[in-house]
């Protein structure tokens, strides 16, 4: 990790943490953390980060060995996280994605079949993909609700 791509996290928890930058020596502090932690990719800084700002009863900055271990600890629990396998269908319509409703919006000017002038909203219309859409049928003859 690069010292523009730390600053940025160091900030974030610092800002979190509501500690003023009192380093009056020209971003040596954060040069220090930058020493100990910079070795960690953004993404595994980030997560120990995100672990740290979420601890309750943390008054005070971290020390450096207790970001490594907020570190380590995210990457322990990001190893015990089941990757999901990528499912091989896709989506057969991309005006529903396969719900066999489409979405519409009305401004209000009776796009939608009211009679008279209204509130803007949402509202559905059947998607015409519905007799030939298999990833419908498929859910609807399982016994879902239509």
């Amino acid at each position: 990790m690069t010292k523009s791509e730390f600053n940025p996290i160091y900030q974030t928890l610092r800002m979190a943490m509501m500690q003023p930058h009192r380093d009056g020596n020209g971003g040596e502090t954060e040069d220090v953390y930058f020493g100990v932690l910079g070795s960690f990719t953004e993404a595994e800084l980030s997560a120990g980060t995100a672990l740290l700002m979420r601890e309750r009863d943390r008054k005070w900055f971290p020390t450096t060995g207790e970001w490594l271990a907020a570190v380590d600890k995210a990457k322990a629990l990001q190893a015990l996280t089941p990757v999901a396998e990528p499912r091989g269908w896709t989506i057969e319509c991309d005006h529903c994605d396969d719900t066999g409703w489409q979405r519409y919006f009305c401004p209000g000017d009776r796009t939608c079949g009211r009679p008279s002038v209204h509130a803007s909203h949402d509202f559905v219309r059947v998607c015409s993909c519905r007799p030939t859409n298999r990833t419908w049928h498929r859910h609807h003859q399982a016994g879902s609700r239509a």
